[in-house]
């Protein structure tokens, strides 16, 4: 008798776990693997290399501004936004970093912006080449139950003003730390 009752509990247990770390991704940790692979924006005005296996290793979001490249890695723990405006276009909304970071905080990575559990400390990466001033955040907070902790970066250079935003789940920036910090090196001016 107590077997019967033993096996839906079990199975409903198990269905349960399978779902929440299977499908829908729960708590889910991405070791990103693979060569270093150059995604471009639509603009072609820069460039991140980012760890890929195959052509199917990032999706991008085809629907966006010419100037932002937006990818995600096809398992959904991480997602990369890198923002390039020349600093011919910009006179009127940004004369300096500080003054470009309010801007992309205001109007292009407004969720992130917004998020009010958002904590986020200034921290230290190794920028890319063509940077000759930047500064970089490393930040965390909670969505629908998910932790959430990446890098923001901006930086610039004789020509333009760059953004990078990346936010991966907990899980996957623990696992990937160094090699998030190495994407962010990896950004180019084209």
């Amino acid at each position: 008798m107590k077997f019967k009752r033993f096996v839906p509990v079990f199975l409903s247990v198990v269905l349960a776990a399978c779902f929440c770390f299977g499908l829908a991704g729960c708590g889910e940790k991405v070791s990103l693997h693979g060569d270093p692979t150059p995604y471009t924006n639509k603009a072609g005005s820069v460039s991140i290399d980012l760890p890929a296996t195959g052509e199917d290793s990032w999706i991008e979001n085809e629907v966006t501004r010419d100037d932002l490249l937006d990818v995600t890695h096809n398992r959904g723990t991480i997602n990369v936004q890198l923002l390039c405006l020349s600093k011919k276009t910009t006179d009127h909304v940004a004369k300096d970093l500080d003054g470009f970071r309010k801007y992309v905080l205001a109007h292009i990575f407004t969720d992130f912006a917004d998020n009010k559990g958002n904590v986020a400390k200034a921290t230290d990466v190794t920028m890319p080449e063509f940077a000759k001033d930047g500064k970089a955040w490393e930040y965390s907070y909670t969505a629908d139950g998910q932790a959430i902790k990446g890098y923001f970066v901006v930086m610039e250079s004789d020509e333009c003003f760059e953004a990078c935003l990346i936010t991966p789940t907990e899980e996957t920036f623990t696992a990937n730390q160094d090699k998030i910090k190495a994407m962010i090196a990896s950004i180019k001016e084209l």
